[in-house]
This record gives C-alpha cells, structure tokens and sequence, in this order.
C-alpha cells in the first residue's frame, strides 16, 4: 500500500519512502484528489504548472516518472490511466485518513 502525505511532500510504500520528482507529485496529488474521475490535461497543466505556458509533454514525462515510481505498468495500468488526447485518471482506491491537526492527512492507494 501507498500512503501520499500531501501536506509533507511525501510518499511511502510499506512505510519506505517512495522518491517522486516534484512536479510528478504534484501531478499525483492532484489526480489522488479525485479517484476514479477523468482529469482533462488543461486541469492537470493548471493544477500542477499554474497558468504557465507548458506543452502537453511534460504531461507524459511525469506520468511516465509516475509509473517508475509506483512499479505501474502503461499497458496493464494499476494506478494512472492514460485516456488518449483527454487526460488522465487515477485508478487506485483512495483513502483519507483522519490524523490530528498536529499531522497533515495522507492518501492511501
């Protein structure tokens, strides 16, 4: 299991960290936020570049750090789906995690 800890920049597997370039995270947060939903590569661009001028590449270039990261495979995916010229989902269950306020919540997958 994944655990995603947004608020601290981190993700770990089995409670080992997990390295994730820092663009790729933001990319992974941003689709963690809505399993299951199909997020459009604008939605994706703004949510993680802001309203920088970037191309639809640097899209498949973090996905593509995504699957090393996680151990996902682009042709039988587990965790991120690529939906051709539309954007991606995240395919994994996730879970919020209440934690006191002194911790910030993680997202389980």
């Amino acid at each position: 299991m994944f655990k995603l800890n947004e608020a601290q920049a981190r993700q770990t597997r089995a409670g080992q960290p997990v390295a994730v370039p820092p663009k790729a995270f933001g990319q992974l947060c941003a689709l963690g936020r809505q399993p299951g939903q199909l997020l459009a590569k604008d939605a994706l661009l703004n949510a993680v570049w802001g309203h920088r001028w970037v191309s639809d590449s640097v899209l498949k270039t973090t996905v593509s750090e995504l699957y090393v990261a996680l151990g996902d495979d682009a042709c039988q995916p587990r965790f991120i789906k690529t939906v051709s010229r539309r954007g991606y989902r995240f395919l994994a269950a996730a879970v919020r995690v209440r934690v006191p306020m002194s911790a910030a919540a993680d997202t389980a997958a």
